[in-house]
């Protein structure tokens, strides 16, 4: 599945990850302004894929959970277009229009 992510300067980053019936929980994190999603397999495996190569200090800036069971911001619109790393955090929490 292929997937895109913020960095602070709200540039978009694709990436390869695991496809959905292969996922058990997925989260992002914001470091510094920057998305790291974090997606565990139901294999147990951790993979990490990080928006920035480039972040000096990393100020953690919140965590929410893009995909589990009852959870898949995946098919979201709204969260697909989101404009920032700190939009999603919205989206997630309900709090967005």
């Amino acid at each position: 599945m292929r997937i895109e992510l913020l960095d602070y300067g709200n540039s978009r980053k694709a990436f390869n990850i695991p496809e959905k019936d292969d996922i058990y929980d997925a989260t992002i994190q914001i470091l510094s302004g920057d998305e790291v999603l974090k997606v565990i397999t139901k294999d147990g495996q951790l993979h990490v894929y990080d928006a920035s190569n480039t972040r000096i200090v990393c100020f953690d800036d919140g965590e929410y959970i893009v995909y589990s069971p009852g959870v898949d911001l995946f098919e979201n619109e709204r969260w697909l277009a989101r404009k920032s790393a700190y939009d999603g955090v919205d989206i997630a929490m309900g709090v967005a229009e």
